[in-house]
């Protein structure tokens, strides 16, 4: 870790897509890898993928440009909204442009110079914050100081997968559930309904908006971005309330397990439980499969379709949607609930200190 430490904090993300901008016949760009990209933090390739392409639609056309005007020029022309202090707009501006480094420069780390204008930021904009010394925990006086100016925002500021993420929101309300974990099984969680962000962190930039953070799971609670959400739909009953509920759970007793663990796990539970959105969650983790990334989504994407595909298909990796789709939902439900309990046997196994079975 570089000199200016952003402290990993036990945060795990689940990112909310947007569907319907995947590649349909209505658009000549390929936005299922142009997002795939985004959500890897790596935005180089897609400025290819959308260069010197014929008989755009508007709204490619559209996207294009936003696209360009923040990373295809010298510096980020886009415009953003005020948040309304102008010393929140000062720090989104300086991650936004980390962010934006980082992004277009996938072999360097730009987590040292990020640390170097947050440093003399707070120094000048935060009484507490004195000295740079106090760089060990640049992460929590960060967190801190956004709270002191009256808004919201997690426990630390911290990295998500390659980048320091920054989310910050103006409401939210407590709130509890009963959520149903697998068929069987039932728990009560403490939920946090967040509204009004001001930012939604590197994917929600890198992707211009599409995709980004639907929630996480702290010790204490689930945070929810309800904006992502129809709170009677199966994308938040199943896809949010189950997916994080389960880290929840298996937080509390494999504390050590490694990110692709867990959200292999909650992905697996998503599957187990889906009915209408099944094959659009087995297209949207075949999308966004990397079993190389260091984001932990991406790994857990690729060992979910690997293994689900050995199990429905006579050990072949099939990616091809329409073969999914002749399996019955019932039956991958059957499946995916299967190879969960088979990995929760595999950590029984190993006991509490458990760290990861899924990559090894």
């Amino acid at each position: 870790m570089d000199k200016f430490n952003f402290k990993l904090l036990g945060l795990f993300f689940l990112l909310f897509p947007h569907f319907h901008f995947a590649q349909s016949a209505d658009n000549s760009l390929p936005y299922d890898k142009i997002y795939a990209y985004g959500m890897d933090a790596n935005v180089s390739p897609i400025i290819d993928l959308i260069n010197n392409r014929p008989d755009l639609t508007e709204e490619d056309e559209e996207f294009v440009g936003d696209f360009l005007q923040r990373f295809g020029e010298d510096v980020d022309r886009s415009q953003y909204e005020s948040s309304g202090d102008n010393e929140i707009d000062q720090l989104l501006t300086i991650f936004r442009t980390y962010w934006r480094k980082s992004l277009l420069d996938t072999e360097s780390n730009y987590m040292m110079d990020l640390g170097k204008e947050v440093i003399p930021f707070l120094m000048k904009n935060y009484s507490k914050f004195n000295s740079p010394a106090q760089r060990d925990s640049l992460g929590n006086h960060l967190a801190d100081y956004i709270r002191s100016r009256g808004f919201y925002t997690t426990e630390q500021v911290n990295p998500q997968g390659r980048l320091v993420d920054l989310l910050i929101w103006n409401e939210e309300i407590d709130s509890m559930f009963t959520v149903a974990v697998s068929k069987t099984e039932t728990t009560e969680v403490r939920v946090v309904l967040m509204d009004d962000f001001v930012t939604l962190g590197w994917m929600e930039y890198a992707t211009l908006g599409a995709h980004h953070p639907g929630g996480w799971t702290t010790e204490n609670a689930l945070h929810c971005v309800i904006e992502s959400y129809d709170m009677e739909s199966e994308n938040f009953k199943v896809s949010y309330l189950a997916h994080e509920a389960r880290h929840f759970l298996d937080k509390q007793i494999w504390s050590e397990l490694s990110d692709a663990d867990l959200e292999y796990r909650s992905k697996l539970t998503e599957l187990s439980l889906t009915r209408k959105s099944t094959y659009e969650l087995i297209e949207f983790f075949m999308n966004n499969s990397n079993q190389a990334s260091v984001n932990g989504h991406q790994v857990a994407n690729h060992f979910l379709i690997e293994n689900l595909s050995k199990k429905l298909f006579d050990n072949r990796l099939i990616s091809d949607l329409n073969k999914w789709k002749k399996i019955k939902s019932r039956k991958i439900n059957k499946a995916a609930a299967e190879l969960l309990d088979s990995h929760t046997n595999m950590l029984h196994e190993i006991g509490k200190g458990a760290t990861s079975v899924v990559t090894n």
